[in-house]
């Protein structure tokens, strides 16, 4: 379904085109799915695809790594506040092998330095003599196990294959070997990435590294998705000017409870994590970051103003040794009067996106192709995104809504309707000024 913003009412493809502005200039989500996609490096899974993880088991099944391994800190980031994530591979490399019974070949099922740590064994089955057990074993823990009595039975796990035909002879032991990793270049690999990213459903890309080049293509990728294509995807990536409202950037780091240092670039994992799961009536604000005791480096107040004011999140140290958000900000810092202080805001951004989503969502499902374009289907229409504003304003995303500031009117051609909304998101209490008269 097409989308997007639009200048002119001269749109080809069946769809909903949105323009979401302000009407006075301040100086100063769908359904929440809670998925994060995110580009590795890694010594073992597809490569160059993405894999969809839920859980630890699944890194360790699909990754072929333990939650704890250091490979892996970003996931476990992410996993403190959502198990959705998307994993794209960057690199490539080489498949570990071994040879069994001189034509018999076994291999990794991926490539990378990972399959070096698989051994199979290959003993006969207690139960039946004529059978024999493979079993497949990644670092010493046994991952599978084949009852089977020829090569050609055996089933591709998730690590190994076996290429060769004939019986089973002879019992052994085989360590894989000769497997190689290969570092990715971003001007090559990312690309790709967000080429893949085209075909899911996610709420935030994870961008943990530090090359500008790549800064600058996912916000042009952003931008593409949101402006031309009509879905409201966001990222988050360390100190970057991006200077748009669907893009957040991260000034300082932190440390872990164990003593781990993450810099401002790994601390996206985490945020986009927290992000994807905020409601449209949540700021996240002085929300604690789970698992940290100090901000790495701490910044002073003047530091604090001045990375706030470029658009950073920033991370504070609190007296009680835990570690907050200090403002829930996006990048946005050129103010205009389509695109008001309100925009900079997490909250304000994901109640109005949560919004047009809906709308998007509401047209597509029941109403293109199905109901007239005359006063009645008009007024059906508009009943529904009504109600939906309603809804959201219960939740305590809008405020002094009424019916009146909704119409939907016919558009410039027979098929088209163009919507006008007035709406009023509410922010989150962030600051107080108190005046306390002593008598």
């Amino acid at each position: 379904m097409a989308g997007g913003i639009f200048n002119k009412q001269n749109k080809i493809r069946p769809g909903v085109y949105q323009n979401i502005k302000s009407n006075k200039l301040r100086m100063a989500e769908n359904d929440i799915n809670g998925v994060v996609a995110i580009a590795l490096n890694l010594d073992f899974g597809k490569e160059q695809a993405i894999t969809k993880i839920e859980n630890e088991t699944d890194i360790y099944n699909k990754l072929g790594y333990n939650i704890n391994d250091k490979k892996v800190l970003l996931l476990k980031e992410i996993l403190k506040e959502t198990n959705k994530i998307l994993v794209y591979r960057l690199n490539n490399g080489t498949k570990a092998t071994a040879t069994v019974e001189e034509d018999k070949i076994i291999s990794a099922v991926y490539t990378g330095t990972k399959g070096n740590e698989i051994s199979v064994i290959i003993t006969n089955n207690v139960e039946d003599t004529t059978k024999y057990d493979v079993i497949t074993y990644l670092k010493g823990v046994k991952v599978d196990s084949q009852t089977i009595s020829n090569y050609e039975e055996f089933i591709d796990n998730n690590y190994i294959t076996i290429m060769g035909e004939g019986a089973i002879t002879n019992t052994t032991t085989i360590n894989l070997e000769n497997g190689t990793t290969e570092e990715s270049n971003e001007e090559i690999s990312y690309p790709k990435f967000l080429e893949a990213l085209e075909l899911e459903d996610y709420n935030y890309i994870a961008y943990c590294g530090t090359e500008e080049s790549t800064k600058a293509l996912i916000v042009s990728f952003i931008r593409r998705m949101n402006d031309q294509e009509g879905i409201r995807v966001k990222a988050v990536m360390g100190e970057y000017p991006a200077d748009y409202e669907k893009i957040t950037t991260i000034k300082n780091g932190v440390i872990l409870e164990d003593g781990t240092e993450l810099t401002n670039a790994q601390c996206v994992a985490y945020f986009a994590a927290l992000s994807s799961v905020s409601d449209i009536n949540q700021s996240n604000t002085y929300t604690q970051y789970k698992g940290a005791v100090d901000a790495n480096p701490r910044l002073n107040n003047i530091d604090t103003e001045k990375a706030l004011k470029n658009g950073n999140i920033v991370f504070t140290r609190r007296k009680e040794e835990n570690v907050v958000i200090e403002q829930d900000i996006n990048s946005l810092v050129t103010f205009t009067e389509e695109k008001n202080s309100d925009f900079s805001k997490n909250r304000v951004v994901r109640a109005l996106d949560g919004l047009a989503s809906d709308i998007k969502h509401i047209f597509e499902d029941n109403y293109i192709g199905k109901i007239n374009n005359n006063a009645d289907g008009r007024n059906i229409l508009r009943a529904s995104i009504i109600n939906n504003i309603k809804e959201k304003q219960n939740r305590g995303a809008f405020q002094n809504f009424s019916e009146e500031d909704v119409t939907v009117k016919e558009g410039n051609n027979i098929d088209s309707v163009l919507i006008n909304i007035d709406i009023q998101p509410v922010d989150s209490v962030e600051k107080i000024y108190m005046n306390v008269e002593v008598q």
